[in-house]
């Protein structure tokens, strides 16, 4: 039996690229970090990874995966709002990553537990949009994930 492999990594990267860096280069180190932004371990490696990418900007690439964990009851909608805002602006997509971190006990299972999905849902747009900017029509009139 044969097996078969790359044998470098793939050119294009999957995720989100921390300072839109889209390919990778061959002599750089890549860190693919899966992360959650419900998660209070995934908020507390956030600076450690960004102090890295900003300290070797010629010699390492983040990217980063969402990986909404099944027990955070809101982090696939949260993970989904931040797709949306990387396919309209990518480059809110951090800063917007650093707010849901920033303020994500307001989307933990503890505050929204009496709330339907609808509401955690309406919350979720109304606090991306309050972040992004008055985005809200834009996001009612084009094909929403999260809607």
């Amino acid at each position: 039996m044969r097996a078969f492999g790359q044998q470098i990594p793939p050119m294009r990267i999957r995720g989100f690229s921390y300072q839109n860096r889209r390919y990778v280069h061959l002599d750089s180190i890549m860190i693919g970090a899966f992360l959650d932004q419900i998660c209070p371990y995934s908020k507390a490696s956030w600076p450690s990874l960004k102090q890295a990418a900003d300290f070797y900007p010629s010699h390492l690439s983040l990217v980063v995966h969402l990986f909404p964990l099944p027990y955070h009851d809101n982090a696939f909608a949260v993970s989904r709002a931040l797709h949306t805002v990387n396919m309209m602006t990518a480059s809110a997509t951090f800063p917007m990553l650093e707010e849901f971190f920033k303020h994500q006990e307001r989307f933990n299972h503890n505050e929204t537990r009496h709330l339907s999905r609808t509401s955690i849902v309406n919350e979720i747009v109304k606090f991306t949009t309050g972040v992004l900017g008055d985005s809200y029509e834009i996001m009612k009139k084009q094909d929403c994930p999260l809607r």
